[in-house]
């Protein structure tokens, strides 16, 4: 349930609130993974849960360790994917158990239209940190094999360093 003084959230045996009350629970508490995967069902609770908590988009599974991010890449739309990614705060391409982020998820899942924004957060993630290369090292060939136009429109974004050896001028 979504309303102007919060969030409700109940499934089984789990129940959790966040909102702006003088009783506890309040905003501060950090959103459950399931909260924040039934809050992707309904635009106005993401969005109140990401300005709140906006790393939740990082939330994992508890079991599977899969990400929100994960999740929504396979079951939700694109919007909600492109909702998640604009988050303010660093968004992981995190592994679950079997070692598939986000990016395998969407090729194993036929998500195309997924592919550009996570390759240019690959992208932005490795611009940052050099230890980022093993995600994209791990989907490239992947990824141009499956869709070469997807994988030519990335390299054309990426940050290229010219080689003056390599292309001699």
């Amino acid at each position: 349930a979504f309303s102007r003084r919060g969030v409700a959230f109940c499934s089984g045996s789990l129940f959790s609130t966040l909102g702006a009350d003088d009783l506890e629970p309040a905003w501060h508490e950090a959103t459950t993974f399931e909260a924040a995967q039934a809050a992707l069902d309904d635009p106005r609770a993401l969005a109140a849960a990401l300005r709140r908590h906006p790393t939740v988009v990082n939330a994992r599974n508890p079991v599977s360790h899969e990400s929100l991010l994960q999740f929504a890449v396979r079951k939700k739309t694109y919007h909600c994917v492109d909702v998640l990614l604009r988050a303010a705060c660093s968004v992981g391409l995190l592994t679950d158990t079997n070692g598939t982020d986000a990016i395998a998820a969407a090729l194993e899942h036929g998500r195309k239209d997924l592919l550009p924004p996570l390759l240019d957060l690959a992208t932005s993630a490795l611009e940052r940190s050099p230890l980022s290369a093993g995600v994209l090292r791990g989907v490239q060939a992947a990824v141009a094999e499956r869709y070469p136009d997807v994988y030519l429109q990335f390299l054309g974004r990426c940050f290229l360093v010219p080689d003056p050896q390599a292309l001699p001028g």
